[in-house]
């Protein structure tokens, strides 16, 4: 960046903030208008918080759902392996 713009955006940002004053100015600063404020801030706090609890969420489950159901299908082919082969030894010993 070139001295010339940066000098233009400095001079630029100063006359923004020179307007963000000079509107906080012309407001009456009355506690409703900060009241109001405050309540907006916070709730676009709880939204953040919101979001970001929403995402560790949805991370958290397509991560461990799969793993889980993986396990569950483990067990049960183990349980099924464990009828099977007691129903062989069974059947075998009538045979004798």
């Amino acid at each position: 960046m070139n001295s010339g713009t940066w000098g233009r955006s400095v001079r630029i940002s100063d006359r923004l903030g020179a307007a963000h004053q000079a509107e906080a100015e012309v407001r009456d600063g009355t506690d409703d208008d900060r009241e109001l404020e405050q309540w907006h801030q916070s709730h676009l706090g709880n939204l953040a918080y919101l979001a970001i609890f929403v995402v560790v969420t949805l991370v958290t489950v397509l991560a461990f759902v799969p793993v889980w159901l993986l396990v569950q299908a483990q067990r049960a082919l183990e349980h099924l392996g464990g009828l099977f082969s007691r129903q062989g030894r069974q059947r075998g010993r009538f045979r004798d």
